[in-house]
């Protein structure tokens, strides 16, 4: 196997990839001054085993632990993070305890004009049957209408 890439491997760029591992740049920045693929530096670098500059640890941005290439934190610090960003509500129904995203919250206060939080959808048919009847299982755009007469406006 070596030998068929050996010989698949043109001088030419094997001399250029060799003169830039120094071991001062990555297989990438290689690959772009010696204008060939990643690809094919990363078989020469194996096949010759020139040195190479490999990417730098990343570390998370709240403790500092070393973590993966793909994250911005570690898992410990983004479940924490999770947890800080939920708000915790009571259902105007049955008085249980729910929790709700902090941007979840966010929109749905942006055009609310009555604050009143449901922990399901039952809970809200229960509610309006009670409040306004049940002629009133409509939309619950109508009935905030019909309770501030008119002055909500649709979302955009």
């Amino acid at each position: 196997m070596t030998k068929s890439i050996n010989a698949s491997l043109s001088t030419s760029n094997k001399k250029k990839i060799a003169k830039y591992a120094d071991g001062t740049l990555t297989q990438a920045e290689i690959a772009r001054a010696a204008n060939v693929s990643r690809e094919y530096v990363r078989q020469v670098v194996n096949v010759m085993r020139l040195p190479v500059k490999t990417n730098p640890a990343k570390y998370c941005s709240d403790c500092g632990t070393e973590i993966e290439r793909s994250r911005v934190r570690c898992k410990k610090c983004q479940l924490l993070s999770n947890e800080r960003s939920k708000v915790t509500l009571s259902c105007q129904q049955c008085k249980k305890k729910f929790t709700i995203t902090k941007s979840e919250y966010d929109g749905r206060n942006r055009d609310r004009k009555l604050k009143v939080y449901f922990c399901s959808q039952q809970c809200f048919g229960s509610y309006i049957g009670k409040t306004h009847g049940k002629s009133a299982l409509t939309s619950p755009l109508t009935i905030l209408k019909r309770t501030f007469k008119g002055k909500i406006n649709k979302a955009p």
